[in-house]
């Protein structure tokens, strides 16, 4: 058994002092009486209760309150509850500090030290949980890379910025205290992103966040050693990023954005507020998505049943956008669906404009793209993909490996309705699609 007594100051005494025992492979609920801890040492300043734990790591951590019930209005370490571990009373009794003391009864280590020394020792060992500040590392704060495929003063991107922080957070890492956070936006240029990936490489980042396909395609190139979390990256392993989902290989991984599946259930919603389309085109940037045709080839399969003829419309550039959107306008009964892509992701404005123009029914692929305008969109949150990307952030800053976590699928969709669009265009939404949405913008 480990035992450590801890002296804390207090109003009407000059300290109080706990003993703390750690005894190899105890398992047992915390305490609930003085009578199940133990006796009383007779000084009166001093309070003894054990601790469940093993001897070098802790799976559950008792709140104060809990184990020692009978303290009120005590402060320990700031507020923080800690846990000593073994690695920390091994580096103590390793330490020449006068504090540090031996007992051999019943083969019991007492370590009798002040508040400092408790905090001395403990800063050797970091022992963390969610919610749990980290310290800084010896080396000074922990340095992460993040390249968005968006441009800084893109509505979305703030919130998606404030998520992953959030997230960060939550795990321990506070931005600017012990972890920075470098971030890059490549606006939608695939060149720059590539010259921006190779920035971020050269500050030699602890972990680097690729936002989309393009971002990461920079990235793996600048690097294949520095850990990479990508998300919102469309069929990682038919582009070769990973080898598979459940074991990606290399130094990427992260979070997918959609199955190709759901072009289908695209061309549903298109029919659903339009029952008059007759023809669907499916927009995407050969460059920057080429796993549009597969998205395509989704739609395709689902057209028969709805009556549908869908045809592919490649764009390279805003000239394409519009020639497209206007060659829409000009049949009767067309319509659009936009795959998700860096490319029309910062296009939007536009492609919702022209859109508005031609009274055209059209879905979108993030929720985003509703707010600004759009009629209909129904995929993944980006931020909320950002969030979920803190987590794997926080274990590779912990010392998991890449190729050791899964590629993870979206587990939230949302089906966003601008009604306020709608009416605009001259679209009356069904009672079934509004019952189905998951948010509805008036």
């Amino acid at each position: 058994m480990l035992v450590a007594v801890v002296r804390l100051r207090g109003r009407k005494r000059k300290g109080s002092v706990f003993r703390f025992a750690f005894k190899s492979g105890q398992t047992a609920d915390p305490p609930s009486s003085e009578k199940q801890i133990g006796n009383h040492d007779r000084r009166p300043r001093y309070r003894r209760y054990a601790l469940p734990a093993a001897a070098t790591s802790v799976r559950y951590v008792p709140s104060l309150k809990e184990t020692a019930p009978w303290i009120k209005g005590r402060r320990v370490i700031g507020g923080t509850h800690l846990v000593l571990a073994g690695a920390a009373l091994a580096m103590g009794l390793a330490s020449e500090n006068k504090y540090l003391a031996k007992n051999n009864k019943s083969s019991d280590l007492m370590i009798h030290l002040r508040r400092r020394e408790f905090i001395t020792v403990l800063g050797g060992a970091v022992i963390a949980w969610p919610g749990m500040s980290i310290a800084e590392g010896a080396d000074g704060p922990r340095r992460v890379g993040v390249l968005m495929r968006i441009a800084e003063d893109d509505p979305s991107a703030q919130t998606d910025v404030q998520t992953f922080q959030r997230g960060l957070e939550k795990l321990g890492w506070t931005a600017g205290r012990n972890v920075l956070i470098e971030y890059r936006w490549a606006a939608g240029s695939e060149e720059r992103g590539q010259a921006l990936a190779k920035e971020l490489v050269a500050l030699k980042p602890d972990a680097l966040v690729a936002y989309g396909t393009p971002m990461l395609e920079a990235t793996r190139r600048a690097t294949r050693t520095i850990p990479i979390v990508f998300t919102m990256v469309t069929d990682p392993v038919g582009q070769g990023f990973v080898v598979t989902l459940a074991r990606p290989g290399g130094n990427a991984t992260g979070f997918t954005s959609f199955e190709v599946s759901i072009g289908g259930k695209w061309l549903e919603l298109v029919k659903e507020i339009s029952p008059r389309v007759k023809r669907a085109e499916v927009m995407f940037n050969p460059v920057t998505a080429p796993y549009g045709t597969s998205y395509l080839h989704s739609a395709e399969s689902a057209a028969a049943s709805f009556g549908v003829d869908v045809t592919g419309a490649p764009t390279r550039d805003d000239a394409d956008i519009e020639r497209i959107i206007t060659a829409l306008g000009g049949e009767q009964g067309g319509s659009l669906i936009v795959v998700p892509d860096t490319f029309t992701d910062v296009r939007r404005d536009l492609i919702i404009e022209w859109i508005a123009r031609h009274r055209l029914p059209a879905v979108y692929p993030y929720t985003h793209f509703a707010e600004s305008g759009g009629l209909i969109a129904y995929g993944p949150d980006p931020a909320h993909m950002f969030g979920r990307t803190a987590d794997y952030v926080d274990r590779i800053l912990r010392g998991a490996k890449p190729a050791d976590l899964p590629v993870q699928q979206p587990n939230k969709f949302e089906l966003v309705v601008n009604l306020k669009t709608a009416k605009v265009l001259g679209f009356a939404v069904p009672p079934m699609l509004m019952a189905r949405a998951d948010r509805i913008i008036e």
